[in-house]
C-alpha cells in the first residue's frame, strides 16, 4: 500500500483583533494506492478440521516413523 500526503494551497491569513499570530489554512490531500497482492492466500477458516482429524487418526503412525525417506512418507500419506 502506497500513501501519498500533500499539503496544497497554504495561506497565511491576517491575525485576528490584537493578536500577532497568523492563521494558517491549507488543503491536505491523502492519496492511498492499494496494491493487489499476487501472493496465494488460503481460506483456513473454511477447513473441515474434524474430518481431517478423523482421517489422520486412521494412519499407522508407528509404521510411518520407520520410513527414513521424507519423500516416501509423503507419497504414502497422499495415497
Amino acid at each position: 500500500m502506497k500513501i501519498i500526503m500533500l499539503v496544497e494551497n497554504l495561506q497565511y491569513l491576517a491575525p485576528s483583533e490584537k493578536s500577532d499570530h497568523v492563521y494558517l489554512v491549507w488543503n491536505y490531500n491523502i492519496i492511498v494506492e492499494d496494491s493487489i497482492s499476487k501472493q496465494k492466500k488460503f481460506n483456513y477458516w473454511k477447513g473441515n478440521y474434524e474430518k481431517m482429524s478423523k482421517e489422520l487418526m486412521t494412519y499407522d503412525w508407528k509404521q510411518m516413523q520407520k520410513i527414513a525417506n521424507a519423500e516416501e512418507a509423503w507419497t504414502k500419506l497422499k495415497s
